[in-house]
C-alpha cells in the first residue's frame, strides 16, 4: 500500500512537471485521489510550507533560469510558468526576489529561489516516547470557548484559562477533569500566506451548561491517537511536527475531509506539573 510519504513525492514529481500550468491543490488532489486537506496538512508537514507556496517558489525560480538563459520575451516566460498574466507574474516575482523580472534579467546571474525538493524518508524513531493507536470514539459534545488565531497565537491560553474558570463554576475540577483543545482548520484558508484557524478549549458535557459557550460536536469514528506525558502549558507544536513531519509518512492513514481538526487532550497536572497527553488525529477510516 501507498505510504503518504510515496504520496508527497508523488505529489512533488506532479508539481516538477506541470510548472507551466497554473496548480492548485484542487488539481492535486483531483491526481492524486486524496482530499485536499489530507495533501495539505501532510504535504506542510512533510516540506515545511504549504503546497501553493511551493508552487509559486518552484515557477518563480524556474522564471528565473528562463529570464537570464533564454531569449524569450517576460510574458511568454510568464506563460511558461504558470501565471495567467505577465502582471500577476512581476508581483509574484518582486515577492520573491526583491527584484523587478528585467532588472534581474539584466544582472544576468541565474539562480533559483527554490531547488525542487527531494524527501528522503527516514524510519520514524519515537523519541518522544509517544504511545500510538487508532481508537474508536463515540459521538462527543463539548462545550467551551473558541477564538480565531489571527488576532493572534495568545488566543489559545485565553481560552484555556476561560475554560478552567467554567469547569470550577460547574464544579467539574473534582473528577480528573479532562480538557479539549481543538485546532479547527474547517475553514482554513490554504491559500493564505498566513493561514489562521479557529482554536476551542472546552470540557465533555452530557447536557448544555450554559447556551452563551460554544459547543462543539466530536464526531463518531476512528482517531488516531499519540499518548505522551510532558508540561501541559507548552506548545503542542514539536509534537505536532514529530507526528506529520516523521509519523504519517511512513503509515497510509487518510485523514478525515469532513472532520478538519486536530485535537489534543489534556488530563490533569501531577505534582510535578506534567500530564499525560493526547494528540488526536480523525481518520477517514482505521
Amino acid at each position: 500500500m501507498e505510504t503518504n510519504g510515496d504520496l508527497i513525492i508523488a505529489v512533488l514529481n506532479y508539481i516538477e512537471e506541470h510548472l507551466q500550468d497554473h496548480v492548485t491543490l484542487q488539481d492535486v488532489a483531483a491526481y492524486s485521489g486524496y482530499s485536499p486537506y489530507h495533501i495539505h496538512k501532510l504535504f506542510t508537514g512533510m516540506c515545511d510550507m504549504p503546497l501553493h507556496a511551493y508552487v509559486r517558489r518552484r515557477q518563480i525560480s524556474r522564471g528565473a533560469l528562463l529570464l537570464v538563459n533564454s531569449k524569450q520575451d517576460i510574458a511568454e516566460i510568464a506563460y511558461a510558468c504558470g501565471y495567467l498574466s505577465q502582471r500577476s507574474f512581476h508581483k509574484a516575482f518582486v515577492q520573491l526576489y526583491r527584484t523587478s523580472p528585467a532588472a534581474f534579467r539584466k544582472k544576468g546571474i541565474a539562480y533559483e529561489l527554490q531547488k525542487p525538493l527531494e524527501l528522503k524518508l527516514k524510519p520514524f524513531v519515537n523519541q518522544r516516547e509517544m504511545k500510538i493507536e487508532v481508537q474508536q470514539w463515540e459521538e462527543l459534545q463539548l462545550e467551551g470557548y473558541s477564538a480565531n488565531t489571527k488576532h493572534g497565537f495568545h488566543v489559545i491560553g485565553r481560552c484555556h484559562r476561560q475554560c478552567n474558570r467554567a469547569m470550577k463554576k460547574y464544579g467539574l475540577c473534582d473528577a480528573a477533569p479532562v480538557v479539549y483543545g481543538v485546532n479547527d482548520y474547517t475553514d482554513f484558508d490554504t491559500e493564505a500566506d498566513q493561514p489562521a484557524f479557529q482554536y476551542f478549549a472546552g470540557f465533555a458535557v452530557s447536557q448544555v451548561h450554559n447556551k452563551k459557550l460554544t459547543h462543539m460536536i466530536l464526531p463518531k469514528g476512528s482517531y488516531l491517537v499519540f499518548t505522551f506525558s510532558a508540561d501541559p502549558k507548552a506548545s503542542m507544536e514539536p509534537y505536532a511536527q514529530d507526528i506529520y513531519h516523521n509519523w504519517l509518512p511512513q503509515s497510509a492513514y487518510r485523514l478525515r475531509q469532513d472532520c478538519c481538526m486536530d485535537i489534543v487532550k489534556y488530563h490533569a497536572e501531577n505534582d510535578q506539573g506534567i500530564a499525560e497527553i493526547a494528540y488526536c488525529i480523525p481518520l477517514l477510516k482505521a
